[in-house]
């Protein structure tokens, strides 16, 4: 498989506009020192494998096409930082988000559909979702909301903005805030939401902030 590259030499900056990319299938996506501000969008989606996705460019990336999660990976926004405004799938995949990430998932995302499935927000970033946490009967999913290194400094907190979320949907879910934040509507949290389902929410050094 392919892997997509954003690349420039040194005296002449990268710079693309919108990009379709339709129901492609590759290793990875980077950025490199040198890139411009790009944007690659499109109605369909981008299956992105193990390489996941990087960034040492010091302009903002933009992904506006739904990304599906098509193996075990880690996105790294580095200085400049990615912005990822449809997050398809995870599913039964572990997901690393860290260093100025903001991703947008436009429909219900499962962590831990039928299997098992991870996600780490550190470094900064933000997820904005509906978010299931170990969905299916024999389900187990993991989420990990890591401020603990966060730079405070001019800088977005990491964190979970949650429309609706589900620790244990009809498998065990377990989210931990550890120096982030978590933001929910109480109207929407479920821990356990069928008979099957247990769910646990620990809260180690961050923020819960839940509305009515």
């Amino acid at each position: 498989r392919d892997r997509l590259v954003f690349a420039a030499d040194g005296a002449q900056r990268l710079t693309t506009g919108v990009q379709n990319l339709a129901n492609l299938s590759i290793l990875g996506l980077s950025y490199n020192s040198f890139a411009g501000m790009s944007v690659i969008g499109g109605s369909e989606s981008l299956t992105i494998l193990g390489e996941g996705i990087t960034s040492t460019a010091t302009l903002r990336q933009t992904l506006s096409m739904p990304i599906i999660v098509g193996a075990n990976q880690t996105w790294d926004g580095g200085t400049g930082g990615l912005t990822i405004n449809a997050l398809s799938a995870v599913g039964n995949r572990s997901l690393s988000i860290t260093n100025n990430v903001e991703v947008h998932g436009t429909q219900r995302i499962d962590v831990g559909s039928t299997g098992t499935g991870s996600l780490v927000l550190s470094g900064n970033s933000q997820l904005s979702a509906i978010l299931v946490v170990g969905n299916g009967s024999s389900a187990v999913g993991t989420v990990t909301i890591d401020g603990s290194g966060d730079s405070r400094s001019g800088a977005e907190r990491t964190e979970l903005l949650a429309a609706s979320l589900v620790i244990g949907g009809a498998g065990t879910g377990t989210m931990t805030v550890d120096g982030g934040v978590l933001a929910v509507s109480l109207s929407t949290l479920k821990l356990g939401e069928s008979a099957t389902g247990h769910g646990t929410l620990q809260v180690v050094d961050g923020v819960v902030g839940v509305t009515g």
